[in-house]
């Protein structure tokens, strides 16, 4: 396990013990903690407050104060505690956000080619891991991949169609478990499953959360904006549905050989000419990293030393028109070489699909779950 990877597991495991702030002083009855105190504590304990520090108090409003949403003081033990967790990982992520920021503007900048160049490289050992892990001997591996996209769709369908941030919970869960039974790594299954798209669409939710968008109960206020419990509901559904859908699309492509996963889509009625483009755009993309790859290394052989970023633009773009000179010949020599193969239309792969009971037991399994589910309420 990385680094990073075990300083991120060891934040969460620390947010997850925040409450405990929360609980232990309540259990031995002691006061707040040292050095929290406002300016009415500090004149009850010393005998006067400084005038300023009562005038600076006015002026400044916590969006959450004493770690929990306004109107929250006289709520229950596991209403707090939940408080204190949502503050935890809102520190977290704006104290990592400013680092991640500071960073990037300490940071020289790279070489723009070998930048381009990492990305490709990044993708192309990608795609190897993914057929790596398709290949062990996992709980998900072993399932007909007919079965396992039925499956999919099922568990799909049970998110879009729930009304109850619980079951969400429960199928996100679901998916983590499935991940460690199939023998995924969970920092890699964790990044595969939150950067990019669940980020992004909590960027979408933000508006939805202050009262001009979803008008509601205040729960929170920062400077001049309100928090709504109406907005928290919606932004909370909105990420979860999202985070569910795509955490079951990455064990399924993860888990599926591409291959098989093709001749899946080829038993469920999706046109021949589709599959075929999937099939091929996916294998010759390695042989397009590889030309890209030899391309710079010969550039960099010639001209040595770091290049402007204007001249690397300039041979990224040349290579792009290169790249698909080639592709323009390469789909002639393809075709023409598939056609004196046999090929008459139809895709044909070596991977057979083959239906065992442990298969139906899988499809009943994650049916009386889906059922289970969609009565909870």
């Amino acid at each position: 396990m990385k680094t990073t990877t075990r300083f991120w597991l060891a934040l969460g495991v620390l947010a997850l013990l925040s409450p405990l702030g929360l609980l232990v002083p309540a259990l031995f009855k002691a006061g707040g903690a040292w050095g929290e105190w406002d300016a009415g504590t500090i004149a009850q304990r010393v005998g006067y407050a400084p005038r300023e520090l009562a005038r600076a108090g006015a002026h400044w409003q916590a969006p959450m104060p004493d770690y929990a949403f306004k109107g929250w003081e006289a709520q229950d033990m596991a209403h707090l505690g939940a408080a204190y967790l949502v503050s935890a990982v809102v520190g977290i992520t704006l104290i990592a956000a400013l680092a991640w920021l500071i960073g990037r503007l300490l940071t020289k900048k790279s070489d723009f080619v070998a930048h381009s160049l990492r990305g490709a490289l990044a993708f192309l050992k990608e795609a190897v891991f993914a057929e790596e892990t398709a290949a062990l001997p996992g709980l998900l591996q072993g399932i007909d991949p007919r079965m396992k996209l039925v499956t999919v769709l099922l568990l799909l369908s049970v998110t879009l169609f729930t009304r109850s941030l619980a079951v969400l919970g429960m199928l996100y869960l679901l998916g983590l478990l499935l991940a460690l039974c199939s023998r995924l790594r969970p920092g890699y299954f964790l990044i595969r499953t939150w950067v990019f798209i669940p980020l992004f669409s909590l960027a979408m939710a933000l508006p939805a959360l202050f009262s001009a968008v979803s008008p509601g109960t205040t729960v929170a206020s920062i400077g001049g904006l309100r928090i709504t419990n109406n907005g928290l509901h919606a932004a909370a559904f909105f990420i979860g549905r999202v985070a569910v859908s795509v955490s079951f699309v990455v064990l399924l492509s993860l888990t599926t050989r591409h291959t098989a996963l093709l001749k899946t889509l080829r038993a469920f009625g999706v046109p021949p000419v589709f599959v075929m483009v999937f099939g091929i755009c996916y294998r010759y993309i390695y042989l397009f990293v590889e030309l890209v790859e030899n391309t710079y290394r010969a550039i960099r052989s010639r001209t040595g030393g770091r290049m402007r970023h204007q001249h690397g633009r300039r041979l990224v773009a040349w290579n792009i028109g290169h790249l698909w000179s080639r592709s323009y010949a390469l789909n002639e020599q393809v075709y023409q070489a598939m056609v004196s193969r046999g090929f008459r239309g139809e895709p044909v792969s070596l991977d057979l699909c083959r239906t065992r009971r442990r298969d139906w037991f899988w499809l009943a399994g994650v049916m009386v779950v889906c059922v289970g589910l969609l009565l909870i309420r």
